[in-house]
């Protein structure tokens, strides 16, 4: 297989490039061949013309495109100039599906291309060039992971360069903007790797998603999402929202992997719209790119890349880097070109397909290589050294001051969950304290009202005291009083299951949440304590009882009525002889 890229202006231009009879020559001897166009124009005339006159010229041909922030050709990056890849198959069978799609119907949209996709021979992989600003990809990528399967998926998002709401991708002379142009690669011959790259770094405190819808974020730590933006980066509420707040995404860890979400949109209420999924109860910080952590990610990538071998490499690199790196992202393209002929371009949001599961990534480059197997090229051996790549001095001074932020961070967040731990944490008994209990308890509460009428489990709240617990104190002393109190908290902590919480309500009395329970549960759990302080024998020998309130969250419950229902079980229980358990 060849790859070959080219930059042009206009149609005159092309007629010069063809003039070059080596295009055909390679085009008449290959089994299949895939021309990629790449542009900062959307939808105009000369693509048009351009899209035209190749379908012509190479009949039987897959054309496809997609707009673009920047192209990438070769070691090079362009804004103003069309880029033209030509791959040239020797035993390779190309096929393409293309689905326009309206609203709300990206799900279907995504199984029937997976559907089409599971009646191909000898897939390898799959190419995705899709409008994120018109689809909920999320819907969309749901559809398309229903079939198994261990092929490579990669592609990106078409942008928007020239900041018209509105992106487009091509199939032929079919031009998409709310769609999607899938390219299948079939071949036993065929081998494809695909590859990515971050490098982006934490800079702010860890803050929690509160409230969101789909790919919307409503509310952090409860209040407007909007106020994150404002407070940490004095970013404003505008049209320029997007181009501000691209270079500062949200980063996750999902399966003890960075997963990167990028802000587009904000509305007059303070929710923003992100590039992917997002869901409550994540924890998040917000995040910046540090030139030198870009390259050497990159770098990484690259050494992956060069014991593949490759013939010919795809780019799909977020629009954010190249905002960030400017003059400097030559410097990421570069390492790639000496691999292998590479053409690509700048996207919203980057595809690939992860385990047989396709995912949605923000902030990203990924790379996807090929090679036939036939091919006897040998091995790149010529490793790129990272001192030989300069950035630029705007770069090399944000680099240095990333790496400042980040350790003064890292200083302040070490310091913080120092206090945050003290602060949560009962002097005593070592335990969890009333303000973390309430804490939890409305956490709890939140998460039980959105999930209650899907399943039968709730969480469930046990609140105990110890009986005549005034009579040790003044029998024994408050010493005695308070070594019973530090065995009891020992006691419970071993009765409990790690995601059970257990706290210091208040004097001799302490507090359970116990997750995803129900009446059954909670009362073996408390039955099972009960049992436990009977049986224990406390310091200055001596046997003590409890008596132990149980309450479940019920719908449209508050902090109020449910800590009310399980005071009055409690006091029941104790009005009942102690030593007991209630329900209510």
């Amino acid at each position: 297989m060849k790859q070959k890229v080219f930059q042009i202006v206009d149609i005159p231009e092309l007629d010069t490039l063809l003039s070059n009879h080596e295009i055909f020559d390679d085009y008449h001897a290959s089994a299949s061949t895939l021309i990629q166009i790449y542009s900062v124009n959307t939808n105009d005339l000369i693509l048009q013309k351009l899209r035209q006159k190749l379908s012509i010229l190479f009949p039987i041909t897959v054309i496809v495109g997609a707009s673009s922030i920047a192209q990438v050709f070769n070691q090079k990056i362009t804004v103003v100039n069309v880029v033209l890849g030509f791959t040239f198959f020797n035993k390779t069978k190309l096929s393409v599906i293309c689905k326009s799609c309206v609203e709300n119907d990206e799900y279907n949209a995504g199984l029937s291309i997976s559907n089409e996709i599971s009646i191909v021979d000898d897939v390898v992989s799959v190419m995705l060039l899709t409008t994120p600003l018109s689809l909920d990809l999320n819907e969309f990528m749901i559809g398309l992971n229903q079939h198994s399967r261990s092929i490579h998926f990669f592609g990106g998002g078409a942008a928007d360069y020239n900041a018209s709401g509105i992106t487009y991708v091509y199939y032929a002379d079919k031009v998409f903007s709310k769609g999607t142009v899938a390219v299948i690669f079939s071949s036993k011959h065929l081998q494809c790797s695909v590859y990515k790259s971050l490098g982006w770094q934490s800079l702010s405190k860890e803050m929690m998603v509160t409230e969101s819808d789909g790919a919307w974020i409503k509310k952090i730590d409860g209040e407007p999402a909007f106020n994150v933006y404002s407070r940490y980066i004095n970013i404003k509420n505008d049209p320029s929202f997007f181009q501000n707040a691209i270079d500062f995404p949200l980063i996750f860890n999902r399966n003890d992997e960075d997963c990167v979400r990028s802000p587009v949109d904000v509305n007059q209420s303070g929710e923003i719209k992100f590039l992917g999924d997002i869901n409550v109860g994540e924890k998040f910080k917000i995040g910046y790119g540090n030139p030198e952590s870009i390259i050497n990610s990159m770098l990484y990538m690259e050494k992956d890349i060069r014991k593949f071998n490759p013939e010919a490499l795809f780019v799909f690199a977020c629009c954010c880097r190249y905002y960030l790196l400017q003059e400097d992202a030559e410097l990421e393209i570069q390492p790639l070109s000496e691999l292998a002929p590479t053409v690509g371009f700048y996207t919203y949001g980057e595809l690939m397909s992860d385990k047989g599961v396709l995912q949605l990534l923000n902030s990203t480059m990924v790379v996807a290589a090929f090679k036939e197997i036939d091919t006897k090229t040998s091995v790149k051996d010529k490793a790129v050294n990272s001192q030989n790549i300069s950035l630029q001095k705007h770069a090399q001074i944000i680099s240095r001051l990333v790496h400042f932020i980040c350790r003064v961070s890292d200083e302040l967040a070490q310091s913080n969950e120092a206090l945050d731990r003290i602060s949560k944490t009962d002097k005593l008994t070592n335990l969890n304290n009333r303000m973390f209990l309430d804490a939890e308890l409305n956490k709890n509460i939140f998460l039980s009202a959105k999930s209650l009428r899907e399943k039968e489990k709730t969480f469930s709240v046990l609140l105990l005291d110890i009986d005549f617990f005034k009579t040790i104190n003044d029998t024994y002393g408050h010493l005695v009083g308070d070594d019973v109190l530090i065995n009891l908290a020992i006691l419970l902590k071993n009765s409990l299951r790690p995601t059970d919480v257990v706290g210091r309500w208040g004097g001799e009395e302490f507090l359970i949440l116990i997750p995803e329970s129900n009446f059954t549960i909670a009362m073996k759990v408390a039955e099972k304590i009960r049992k436990a302080v009977e049986g224990y024998c406390f310091s200055s020998n001596l046997k003590l009882t409890c008596s132990i309130g149980v309450s479940n969250f019920q719908l449209h419950d508050t902090p109020r009525s449910i800590i009310s229902r399980v005071d009055r079980a409690l006091y029941i229980a104790k009005n009942n002889g102690r030593n007991r358990i209630f329900y209510q």
